[in-house]
């Protein structure tokens, strides 16, 4: 009988830590973070932050897409590696290549629907 209790599977429980260590990496240093970093961090979220407003601007135009969507992807990526992501060392941005094909897509679909491409629309109702 206690080899049946031996061999029965984890409980969810059991396995979370384990699985929150494997595919959330920011749960394993962030308790561990020297709160001395935390200034030199911002510091350099800001200047990032800084650099990649234009950048995401002119890319999301060059890709047909309003403005806006470039500045939500941008921090969008740029959250989600922070927390999924396993270095500290962090740069995520788009690439005028993706921007190309990301427009001539938006073309394709925009003629298929036969509505012409506004970047002044807003992306709300």
């Amino acid at each position: 009988m206690s080899q049946d209790k031996a061999q029965r599977p984890p409980t969810l429980s059991e396995v979370l830590p384990d699985l929150a260590a494997r595919y959330v990496p920011i749960s394993q240093w962030l308790p561990g973070y020297p709160k001395a970093w935390l200034r030199p961090d911002l510091t350099a979220a800001v200047t990032s932050w800084g650099v990649m407003v234009p950048v995401a601007l002119a890319y999301a135009g060059l890709a047909g897409v309003p403005p806006e969507l470039g500045l939500v992807t941008a921090f969008t990526a740029m959250a989600a590696y922070a927390v999924f992501g396993t270095s500290r060392h962090l740069k995520v941005t788009v690439s005028s290549t993706m921007a190309v094909m990301s427009a001539s897509a938006v073309a394709v679909s925009r003629a298929a629907t036969r509505r012409p491409i506004s970047h002044s629309r807003r992306l709300s109702p």
